[in-house]
């Protein structure tokens, strides 16, 4: 069994580092990177304790608090231009792959196949024999033994922390990357069936924070601060590794059925947000601003981007992704399956990965529409035979 620290000082101890250090900030950059794991810790130690435990004088030194507001407000200008730049490379990669993943998709969603998925009732590993662990080691080996290290040490340092029953969360566990001191801690239930889901969500986690200290080796500090906060590709690599456990579940016959079902959910999911990132690529320039802080249907979106379209009373009033999130999860459906076949590209893209979004260094690790297309369409074609 999995062991879940539900003592939150070493949070504090976090939040306590940070708060004795923001006067050593020396550029506006490291000031709000500061500012960023401490609010992001501050609210993570409050939604597992229900206390409020931070400290109103970060905001009080001038340099700090004026330099990391204005420094967040260039950032979110400067990402909001990157992201106009490469609007028509976004709407290329998307149109290049969807038609044919949603075909695929809708085919097998009407199959047989896919109804069979249903017909068993969930499975769970027994936590007390130490299946959940077993598997996930057996995986680490295969997949990525640097995963298995990542583990192990987490878990030496008592910093897999349990979610209390009390919490409600739109998924099923968490990872907090702190760049100041370059620590990391997830979070999973206190209680919880130890099913695939439960597992897989362990996977993507931990992968996430291997591509956090991956990050910070190869490139900086400053990077890594808000790299998993606003670059396109923040999910990128931990739903690499949470679609090949299902894959690696599948062929070993631990709990096939369940793994294919979860594969499927995941699949179904990210495949929405790339549907609701091609309508945000094709809205025009000045509802950039508008869309991406606010909530919309995908009605909505398409009256934006043609107010005459004739068959709007047919669509589905779905709200959309969040806008940042539909990018993020485009690009994990659409880059991971050539990274699980293609290590040599796997291995350019680790070194050039970047806060912000070019297209030129993509094209030029062969990462252009039509070749990240392919392989996503093979991949749909191996996950979903009916």
């Amino acid at each position: 069994m999995i062991k879940r620290n539900q003592n939150y000082d070493q949070l504090k101890d976090q939040i306590d580092y940070i708060k004795n250090h923001i006067l050593d900030c020396k550029s506006p950059s490291v000031a709000a990177s500061y500012q960023n794991v401490y609010r992001m810790l501050v609210n993570t130690y409050y939604i597992c304790t229900g206390k409020i435990y931070q400290d109103n004088n970060i905001n009080k030194n001038r340099y700090a608090s004026y330099a990391g507001l204005e420094k967040n407000k260039t950032l979110l200008s400067r990402y909001e231009q990157n992201y106009l730049e490469n609007k028509s490379f976004h709407q290329e990669m998307f149109s290049a792959s969807l038609e044919n993943l949603s075909e695929i998709w809708n085919s097998y969603f009407e199959s047989d196949a896919y109804l069979k998925l249903y017909a068993s009732h969930q499975k769970h590993f027994d936590e007390r024999k130490g299946e959940d662990i077993d598997i996930l080691h057996q995986y680490f080996l295969e997949k990525d033994k640097t995963l298995l290290e990542i583990l192990k040490d987490l878990q030496k340092q008592n910093a897999i922390y349990a979610f209390p029953d009390t919490v409600y969360l739109p998924k099923r566990a968490l990872a907090i990357l702190n760049s100041v001191e370059n620590k990391a801690s997830i979070f999973i239930p206190k209680n919880t069936g130890c099913d695939t889901s439960y597992l897989a969500s362990i996977v993507h986690e931990l992968g996430h924070v291997l591509d956090f200290y991956d990050l910070v080796q190869r490139q900086s500090n400053k990077i890594s601060g808000t790299y998993f906060t606003k670059s396109i590709f923040a999910e990128v690599l931990s739903t690499e590794y949470q679609m090949d456990f299902y894959d690696f579940l599948i062929n070993n016959n631990y709990h096939e059925i369940e793994a294919r079902r979860e594969r499927a959910l995941t699949y179904n999911s990210y495949l929405d947000s790339l549907e609701d990132a091609s309508l945000y690529a094709c809205l025009p320039d000045e509802y950039y601003s508008l869309v991406k802080n606010n909530t919309f249907t995908r009605k909505e979106l398409i009256s934006l981007i043609d107010p005459e379209y004739e068959g709007l009373e047919d669509i589905e009033d779905m709200i959309a992704s969040n806008f940042n999130e539909s990018l993020e999860y485009s690009y994990s459906i659409l880059l991971h399956p050539i990274f699980s076949n293609d290590k040599k590209i796997k291995d350019q893209f680790m070194t050039i990965r970047h806060n912000y979004f070019d297209k030129e260094v993509m094209t030029s690790i062969a990462l252009t529409p039509e070749n990240v297309a392919e392989k996503a369409i093979e991949k749909a074609h191996t996950y979903f035979k009916t």
